[in-house]
């Protein structure tokens, strides 16, 4: 399905599209105009949006969300795979998705994100100078593509030798593992 200018219902307001009530897809819906829905939005497949994504109550994909600004819903956000956004991810009940949520901005849930099957109230992610990025949860850290509890990657450091953690770094800096570790456990 392809949502756009002259999708019927939508309504411009001077910044964004309108539509009053639900979208739904079995298949996927391409999304090419700033979208304000009063209900929920629900395919079977993927959502793209280039722009912002808004809805009133919940948004839903068998597969992945994704979209070049914001990402907001009023109730749930959920995906069976991943959740992309270029700004904000923000749902006034929970977030969920089936494999990785990245942010370029910041991400906030009313009850409750979810991950790698690892549920957490808080979700920061560092992009910093570090060549990897650093995903900080309640109970979990990823750093670059491992993911590990916060009491595993302690053993990890506790065990670790400073001279074979790996060096990191793109701008000089040689950040190791066990340097960004100690900023988060």
């Amino acid at each position: 399905m392809l949502i756009d200018k002259d999708f019927a219902g939508l309504k411009f307001n001077g910044y964004s599209y309108e539509f009053e009530g639900n979208i739904e897809s079995a298949g996927s819906i391409e999304i090419t105009v700033p979208l304000m829905v009063s209900g929920w939005i629900e395919a079977g497949g993927w959502i793209t949006a280039g722009e912002s994504i808004d809805a009133g109550e919940s948004i839903e994909a068998g597969e992945s969300i994704k979209a070049g600004e914001s990402i907001e819903a009023g109730g749930s956000i959920a995906a069976g795979g991943s959740i992309a956004a270029g700004g904000w991810i923000k749902a006034g009940e929970w977030i969920k998705a089936g494999e990785w949520i990245k942010a370029g901005g910041w991400i906030k849930a009313g009850e409750s994100i979810k991950m790698y099957g690892i549920e957490t109230k808080h979700l920061y992610i560092f992009h910093g100078t570090f060549a990897f990025t650093v995903w900080v949860m309640d109970t979990h850290i990823k750093v670059g593509c491992q993911l590990k509890s916060k009491a595993e990657w302690k053993t990890w450091l506790d065990n670790a030798d400073k001279d074979k953690a790996a060096q990191l770094g793109d701008d000089g800096s040689m950040w190791t593992i066990r340097e960004v570790l100690a900023r988060f456990l």
